[in-house]
């Protein structure tokens, strides 16, 4: 019984660290996104900065398809970078359930072993009904 009281609380701590594990990931991604556009807001401003500095026209087409490859670039960087940490949070979440499941299982088994011992206790009485042979091991 020792081992399976052992087993469920692993179980439950398991699943509690995993749980934490994806409520960290979330804020880590929401955190990945943030500091993504605030980049590319700066990437931008550094890309026009430096046309400035030459005395490019910014209304060119060719300045304007240079800006939207720096944005469209750097929020493909952005999305790529959130998607990862979204699914090790999803990873997360299902390895808290996982867990959680595996804890309430053994649970149940620690019932059924508590059972099995009552009747292994109360088996020798029956031994003695002419007629009634059993044998729990």
């Amino acid at each position: 019984m020792n081992k399976l009281e052992g087993q469920a609380s692993a179980y439950s701590w398991q699943s509690h660290t995993s749980l934490e594990n994806a409520q960290f990931e979330k804020l880590r991604a929401k955190e990945a996104e943030d500091i993504g556009f605030r980049q590319a807001a700066v990437n931008i401003g550094d890309f026009d900065a430096r046309s400035a500095a030459m005395n490019l026209d910014p209304t060119s087409p060719t300045q304007g398809a240079i800006r939207s490859g720096i944005r469209t670039t750097d929020m493909q960087n952005v999305e790529r970078q959130v998607y990862g940490i979204q699914k090790q949070a999803q990873m997360d979440q299902e390895a808290a359930l996982y867990y959680s499941q595996m804890a309430q299982f053994t649970e149940n088994q620690k019932g059924l072993v508590a059972g099995a011992d009552i009747l292994k206790g109360i088996a020798p009485m029956f031994g003695s009904i002419p007629g009634l042979n059993f044998k729990i091991i």
